[in-house]
Formats: structure tokens, C-alpha cells, sequence
């Protein structure tokens, strides 16, 4: 019966949530399961509960699952703002989110004007915006990280991501897009990863000063908590490069196929396309073209579905018809 509500529960949900949010959600709540029992002794709690009746042991196992379960979908509702907090994203703390974040972001435009493009052009093409946009330099690495796959397009083409970005993905090819989202999956399962592991950190660290816990014990969940969570982050920096390569990626490739899609004639040089990318911009968010002639409109090709197949005719008609000279009938 547990085996058959298992499969139940997580034959509703794909491998992406699974690994991303409920496996790190259930690390998270066993892990406090586990500091919140240390005090009872954990064999007298599972002596305990081996005693109950099997009835009793699968409700319990049934109800921790389905709060695990609610609880990652808490977290994926929130996936977004999580990360414009790992990005330095703080508006919600009107003075301090400010101040830290300004204080962060001088440090990195420091750090910005000490690289020498010459030398070493690769960290700016990864890791940071442009040299002559230091204004949009983030508190974060990792909101560097983004920002600069973001300002790829409109360094190149004058095309705006954010606007842009939405219509261009609904055009990529399958294939593209497994690869893209395969990429946003291994960000997303790490910054959940360092998350948790914080708040874990945090909870339980407070519970055992409460609890006057053994002291070693207090070390090794909070030190414990706040190595692995820097180790997460560590790794969701690296998960962030190849995610914002694959967008540039998608810029530079099927930027192409989203003007076709648009109905528009195709620019004759990278001068003319860099203005069709501007205008169109000011069309679409401003509702008019700076420059009408630079969006040269085509129409959309309507594509005619191609000729169903004629069904097969058994072999005894083919060979009547062939026989009578009558191979070419339907």
C-alpha cells in the first residue's frame, strides 16, 4: 500500500521538480526532523515509533510527504524572487537593501575597472557587463553573471532581452530548448540547495541555543549549513555562465527565424539590422518606430499542411490492378 501511494504522489510530478525542489525540500525538513529529535535521543524516538500501529506509521509518512510535497510547490511559486535576491535584487528593504546594495555594487565596478580588457577579456565576457556600461554592474556575482548575458544582445544588435527574450524562446527549436532549460534546472537546484541550507543553518543553530545543546552539535549544523550553502552558490555561479552562454547562443542563431516569424524583411548588414532591432523594440513597447522604414513588413507566410499520405492498398488489389494494366488507380 505505501509503495502504491508513493507512485501516486510522485507520478503526478516530473523529473525537473523532483530533483529541483522536492529532493532538496526533503533533505531540508528531515534535516530539522533529525537537530528537533536530538534531544529526546533519536533510537528511543524510533523504538517509539516502530511501537505504533502500521496504520499510524503510514498516515505519519503519508502527512510528511504531502507537507514536503506543498512545500516545494511553495518554493517554485518563489523560484523567481529567489533569485533576484542571489542576482541583488533588495528593493524589498527600502534602507538597507539599498545601502547594501550600492556598497556592492562600487565594489564591483572597482573590480571592473581593474581588469584589463586586453589581458584578460574572457572574465568580462563571462562574468561581468561591458566596461563602458559600468552603471550596469550588479551587487552580486551572480547578478553579474546575468546581467551580462542579458546585455549581450543590445552590445551586438541593439536587440532588448527582456522585451525581446519572451518571443524569441517560443521560436527555438526543441532540441535548443531541452538543452536551455536543462541548464536553468541545474541553477535553479542549486540556488535552493544554498537557500535551504542557510535557513537550516539559521533554524536549527536557534533551536539548539534554546535547547542548550551540546556545543558540537551547534557547530556542526550551523557551520555545517553555511559551508554547504557556500558551496552551492559556488556552483550556481558556474551553472549561471553556461545557462547565460546558451542565451547569447540563442541570440546569435535564431534571431533569424523570430524576425521571419515577425513577417519582416531580413537587414542586408549588421548596421541595418541593428536599427530594425531598435525600431522594432519602440514598436512593440512604445506602440511606434522611430525609423517605419527600417521595419520593411513581408506579411506571415501562411505554410499549406502537406498531402496526407494515401493509404496503403492491400497487396491482392496491387496485383490485380497491376495484372489488368490498372496500376496507376487509386
Amino acid at each position: 500500500m505505501f509503495t502504491n501511494v508513493l507512485n501516486e504522489v510522485t507520478g503526478r510530478l516530473d523529473s525537473r521538480f523532483i530533483l529541483t525542489l522536492f529532493f532538496p525540500s526533503l533533505l531540508f525538513w528531515g534535516g530539522l526532523t533529525v537537530v528537533f529529535a536530538a534531544d529526546k535521543g533519536l533510537v528511543t524516538l524510533l523504538t517509539q515509533w516502530r511501537a505504533q500501529d502500521i496504520g499510524v506509521q503510514l498516515m505519519q509518512i503519508i502527512i510528511a510527504l504531502a507537507w514536503v510535497t506543498f512545500f516545494a510547490y511553495l518554493l517554485s511559486n518563489q523560484i523567481v524572487w529567489l533569485t533576484k535576491q542571489f542576482e541583488g535584487y533588495w528593493e524589498w528593504m527600502p534602507l538597507l537593501g539599498k545601502r547594501l546594495a550600492e556598497t556592492r555594487q562600487k565594489h564591483y565596478q572597482r573590480v571592473l575597472a581593474g581588469i584589463d580588457p586586453a589581458v584578460d577579456f574572457e572574465r568580462i565576457y563571462y562574468t561581468f557587463p561591458f566596461p563602458n556600461e559600468p552603471e550596469e554592474v550588479m551587487p552580486t556575482r551572480l547578478g553579474n553573471i546575468m546581467k551580462n548575458s542579458e546585455r549581450y544582445s543590445y552590445q551586438r544588435y541593439d536587440m532588448d532581452a527582456v522585451l525581446l527574450w519572451p518571443r524569441l524562446y517560443s521560436v527555438l527549436p526543441e532540441s535548443f530548448m531541452k538543452t536551455l532549460d536543462g541548464a536553468k534546472a541545474s541553477l535553479d537546484f542549486m540556488l535552493v540547495i544554498s537557500s535551504l541550507s542557510a535557513l537550516f543553518a539559521f533554524i536549527a543553530s536557534i533551536y539548539l541555543l534554546a535547547m542548550q545543546s551540546a556545543w558540537w552539535l551547534f557547530l556542526l549544523c550551523f557551520l555545517g549549513g553555511l559551508v554547504v550553502a557556500r558551496l552551492a552558490y559556488k556552483s550556481a555561479l558556474e551553472a549561471a555562465i553556461t545557462y547565460g552562454q546558451l542565451i547569447k547562443s540563442a541570440f546569435d542563431l535564431y534571431k533569424g527565424e523570430l524576425r521571419k516569424q515577425l513577417g519582416y524583411e531580413q537587414p542586408k548588414s549588421l548596421a541595418e539590422e541593428r536599427i530594425f532591432w531598435r525600431s522594432l523594440y519602440e514598436l512593440v513597447y512604445r506602440g511606434e518606430a522611430g525609423d517605419p522604414e527600417a521595419l520593411r513588413y513581408l506579411g506571415v507566410k501562411e505554410t499549406q499542411p502537406a498531402p496526407s499520405p494515401q493509404p496503403a492498398r492491400p497487396w491482392l488489389i496491387r496485383w490485380l490492378q497491376s495484372l489488368f494494366g490498372q496500376g496507376s488507380t487509386s
